[in-house]
This record gives C-alpha cells, sequence and structure tokens, in this order.
C-alpha cells in the first residue's frame, strides 16, 4: 500500500534526474577555428591546400570539413569545399573558413613567380674545342 503513495513521488524524481541530464551545457561546443596552409608564402601562379581545425569545449580537436571564401579574388582564389588555394598576383589576401558558425583566417602572402628550372635544348652538343653552341 505504501508503495502506491510512493510511486508518483519515484516516477517525478526519475523524470527530474533525466531532464537534469540532458543538458546543452554538456554538449561539446566548437571553440575555435585554427586554419593552416601547406606553404606560406606562397609564388603566384601556385597552388596552396589550406586546412581547418576544429577546437572543441572538451579540449579535443579533429581537422574538418570548412566553407572558404578569399578576402580578394585578385590576390588569390580558394575552392569553397576543399580549400585549395590557387594564387592569381602578388600582394597579401585574407582567407576565411567558416564551421558550425565559428570562423577562422589566415593571411597569405603571394609573391612574385620564382624560377624554379631552366631546360636547355638541345640537352647534349658535341662541339669542337674552340667553337660555341648556341642555345
Amino acid at each position: 500500500m505504501l508503495y502506491k503513495l510512493f510511486l508518483p513521488f519515484f516516477v517525478i524524481s526519475i523524470c527530474l534526474t533525466i531532464s537534469a541530464c540532458d543538458n546543452d551545457d554538456n554538449e561539446r561546443k566548437l571553440t575555435e577555428l585554427q586554419v593552416t596552409a601547406t606553404q606560406n608564402p606562397v609564388p603566384s601562379g601556385y597552388q596552396s591546400q589550406l586546412t581547418a581545425t576544429a577546437f572543441y569545449s572538451d579540449n579535443t580537436s579533429y581537422n574538418i570539413d570548412a566553407t572558404w571564401e578569399s578576402m580578394d579574388v585578385n590576390i588569390a582564389t580558394v575552392d569553397l569545399h576543399n580549400g585549395l588555394v590557387s594564387t592569381v598576383s602578388p600582394g597579401d589576401v585574407t582567407i576565411q573558413a567558416t564551421a558550425s558558425g565559428v570562423t577562422g583566417i589566415i593571411g597569405l602572402t603571394v609573391t612574385g613567380a620564382t624560377l624554379q628550372s631552366i631546360q636547355l635544348s638541345p640537352e647534349i652538343a658535341e662541339t669542337p674545342l674552340g667553337l660555341e653552341v648556341q642555345y
């Protein structure tokens, strides 16, 4: 007979406990988005891959997908989905990544094109001693 009297209190107590455990304050939240580049500075005409690293309220971090945007497409463009930057002309540009309402930025410097190699043709020339060969 006593159990019928205390049963409603017991049910209410369990419901309040479950409700308290289902609190959004206990969820992991994205607190910071850090952007890094494979190369910086980047010569004009080259590419650099950007990565977005998410830092969470539980002290974990992961590389994640983000939405990318260049603040000056005359200096560098960035693929909206994969973060691949293609440089256009020398200058400084800010690239922005956004995920779950959090934004991270990186400043890239685009330098003038740099000489990577010279190829001579013909590669091998037999020239008698004392004569010159035009390349």
